[in-house]
């Protein structure tokens, strides 16, 4: 086990928002988690190092406190195999996600986490970019830490809440009481996790929360003959599986949820690209090109229209010429 010398506990350091188990930073038990979960086996004295050296008890040894770390870390290791990388599951394939979080290190670990589960992800460590960027880009769900340096995260839901924005927010936070939950939920957040927070609960909350009514209809979603499961992350036309890049996938996904209405080519462009993404002119009509290919080769019976200036419509083949 790697230790840290005991003068390291002198070195300044940012007031600890305290784990209602643990005497341990909660941001730090979060990244140690995060690391067992996507890193494989060598996670487990990566994590626990970590643990150590960002918390200043590097002597707690063999402490019931220190132990329990251990035992969180090697729990998520245990089930997988040494000697091959993790298989991160497409939980999010072409799901945009916004994560406010403003611990850099942890925002990057559960960044890299949510990525390799197939979210489209940018991250963002203050409330009033959060506020500015949630104006003027849609997100399918959002991941919020209330611990905000500019101000309380709560409020930023809120003001969510009062101009109409019904968009699922998941609260991730070290504030574990019954009243701060209550607060939280209050709010307007649709769920609440405590620190630390295991990465594939996590996962399986966000997707519970994107099939909910008014995000889709059940855990899938069908046109004609096409059907998107929105659990496994894959489409079927006729009965046969069909391949799409995340992307393709990402774009029928919207479309499908939007199905007989007209899609904006801004929204398609927000959809699939980050907002630190440089979106090339003609973006949304190629992936328009490639998904329309891909579905005919498939046999779909059902198309994109395109309308002249405004966006793109999915309709089934028979109501092609109404649409048009």
């Amino acid at each position: 086990m790697t230790t840290v010398n005991k003068a390291s506990r002198r070195q300044p350091r940012v007031e600890p928002l305290i784990a209602p188990a643990l005497d341990l930073d909660a941001d730090v038990e979060q990244m140690a988690e995060i690391l067992a979960a996507t890193a494989g086996w060598r996670a487990a004295p990566a994590a626990l190092e970590l643990a150590s050296r960002a918390t200043g008890r590097g002597d707690l040894g063999e402490s019931e406190q220190w132990s329990r770390v251990a035992a969180s870390v090697e729990r998520h290791l245990r089930p997988r195999r040494a000697d091959r990388p993790v298989s991160p599951m497409e939980d999010g394939a072409g799901m945009k996600l916004l994560l406010i979080e403003d611990n850099q290190s942890l925002s990057d670990l559960l960044r890299k986490a949510l990525v390799q589960s197939g979210f489209n992800v940018d991250a963002l460590g203050t409330a009033g970019d959060a506020d500015e960027v949630l104006r003027i880009s849609r997100y399918d769900v959002v991941v919020l830490d209330p611990g905000l340096p500019d101000s309380d995260g709560l409020d930023l839901l809120r003001r969510m809440r009062g101009r109409g924005d019904i968009t699922p927010v998941f609260i991730l936070t070290a504030r574990g009481t019954l009243n701060d939950r209550i607060a939280g939920l209050d709010a307007g957040a649709d769920d609440y996790g405590v620190k630390p927070f295991p990465i594939e609960e996590l996962l399986a909350r966000l997707r519970a929360l994107l099939r909910r009514p008014g995000q889709m209809v059940g855990p899938s979603m069908s046109l004609g003959n096409v059907s998107f499961d929105m659990t496994t992350r894959e489409v079927y036309v006729g009965g046969r599986l069909t391949l799409l890049s995340a992307r393709e996938l990402s774009l029928l996904e919207l479309l499908l949820r939007r199905r007989r209405h007209v899609v904006p080519k801004r929204i398609i462009e927000s959809n699939l690209y980050g907002i630190a993404d440089e979106i090339l002119s003609n973006a949304a009509e190629v992936y328009v090109h490639r998904l329309r290919r891909q579905l005919d080769a498939a046999g779909a019976d059902i198309r994109i229209v395109t309308r002249r200036g405004i966006g793109y419509m999915l309709v089934p083949v028979h109501e092609v010429n109404a649409a048009g």
